[in-house]
């Protein structure tokens, strides 16, 4: 056993004095060996730990640490012990009782004359109350930072929902009563929120109105899922009757269980009336159509009418015998004739174009043929201008050829004419080739 009277030389007395204060010290205090093993503990460690002072020389007291702790305090021991430096530690001690307190365990070396450590004497004292109250504030600081961010959640929560351009309204599910609206919601139908809230649709809308709305409430709180009404009609006090798109959901309670339906609903009133407006121009628009495709056919009909009959005569005049002159004016004739038939189906054909229903025929024809008709009908007005038209056909091109003569004869003649027309002096060259796949 350690003797005190071995580190102070003073008498035997001094060391029962020492014990004697130390027994009755209500912290825990103890002293080690140089090589740190305790060879001492006061009453007070018996008292807590209901670990006998005898019973408890020499053993591994750090097996009365919390098993958090264990690690570094003994490492921070081992570090005082190697390096000589005062210990200091906060760790918890199992008690009697098997529960653990907070305390902070100090120790300071006893040296010789040469600094060689003889002896470490510690004192264990008890913070747990301490620690507690730092918690405690701690986690107060916590709630009121996490109340500060809560409201100033809300505060954003509430500016947005209160400058969204929508009807925002929230109800709770039971009684289906209004418990938030917006101001667009106030906006919209005139009603402040201070006459809405606690109320619900039956006390300000027609019965057919709040019927609709409280049946479509029913079904998205039945179905647990968002409803989207993608119209319906609401009667506001200053705006008149409004139609909106609104779109609806449940909103759990902290048991999981539904406790409210949450709404925002868009004023689409403008919208439908221009998609209505659009859908009128439409229908104009294509009525316009029809009775100017109709006017063209019923013109086209009388202007063919006299034509045919001109073309008839000069039929018949080509029939007769005639001098070569007087056959090449019937024959120009009869050329301008079918010229300007094609001018008329080509009136037509832009109606039918617009109608959709422009069908292409495919018949064997001579392309030769229908060049030499094309290129007679411009002969004159090209003579006039003293232009040459030539025309070059490849040999490669077999002389029938399947298609829509019509069609084509159009396409040459328009081409051909503007060629002319456009030509102050010189020629225009007519070129029909054939390749693999198409004619040009």
């Amino acid at each position: 056993m350690f003797k005190i009277k071995n580190f102070f030389n003073r008498p035997k007395r001094s060391e029962e004095h020492f014990r004697l204060l130390a027994q009755n010290f209500p912290q825990i205090l103890w002293t080690a060996t140089s090589s740190g093993e305790a060879d001492y503990f006061n009453q007070a460690w018996a008292d807590y730990t209901g670990i006998k002072v005898e019973d408890s020389i020499g053993i591994d007291w750090s097996k009365a640490f919390h098993p958090a702790d264990v690690e570094t305090a003994v490492e921070a021991w081992k570090q005082s012990v190697r390096s000589g430096n005062n210990f200091e530690v906060e760790m918890r001690l199992r008690g009697w009782d098997g529960q653990y307190k907070w305390f902070i365990c100090r120790a300071s070396a006893f040296r010789s004359p040469t600094g060689k450590i003889l002896k470490w004497f510690g004192a264990t004292t008890d913070i747990d109350a301490q620690k507690k109250s730092e918690a405690a504030r701690a986690e107060l600081v916590i709630k009121e930072k996490l109340s500060a961010d809560i409201q100033r959640s809300e505060i954003f929560l509430d500016s947005v929902v209160e400058n969204i351009p929508n009807m925002i309204f929230i109800k709770e599910a039971k009684e289906l009563r209004f418990v938030l609206f917006n101001k667009a919601g106030e906006e919209l139908l005139g009603i402040s929120r201070s006459e809405l809230i606690g109320k619900n649709d039956y006390d300000f809308f027609p019965i057919e109105q709040a019927n609709h709305f409280t049946q479509k409430d029913r079904e998205v709180l039945s179905s647990h899922t968002l409803g989207s009404i993608k119209e319906e009609s609401i009667q506001t006090r200053h705006l008149g009757t409004r139609i909106l798109q609104t779109k609806k959901w449940p909103l759990p309670g902290p048991d999981g269980k539904t406790q409210f339906l949450v709404g925002i609903s868009e004023d689409i009133t403008e919208r439908k009336k221009a998609e209505e407006e659009l859908i009128q121009a439409r229908e104009n628009a294509l009525s316009a159509v029809k009775a100017k495709s109709q006017f063209l056919a019923n013109m086209s009909h009388e202007i063919r009418t006299p034509l045919n009959g001109i073309l008839g005569m000069t039929e018949l005049l080509l029939e007769r015998p005639l001098g070569p002159q007087e056959k090449q004016y019937a024959k120009i004739i009869q050329d301008s004739g079918n010229g300007l038939l094609n001018i008329i189906n080509e009136i037509l054909d832009f109606s039918k174009i617009e109608a959709g229903k422009l069908e292409f025929e495919c018949v064997e024809f001579e392309i030769h043929k229908l060049l030499d008709s094309q290129i007679k009908l411009l002969d004159h007005k090209a003579r006039e201008k003293r232009i040459h038209i030539y025309t070059s056909i490849d040999p490669a091109l077999p002389s029938h050829v399947k298609g829509d003569p019509s069609r084509i004869a159009q396409v040459l003649l328009n081409l051909i004419g503007n060629a002319v027309k456009f030509t102050e002096n010189g020629s225009v060259s007519i070129r029909i080739e054939a390749s693999k796949d198409k004619l040009r």
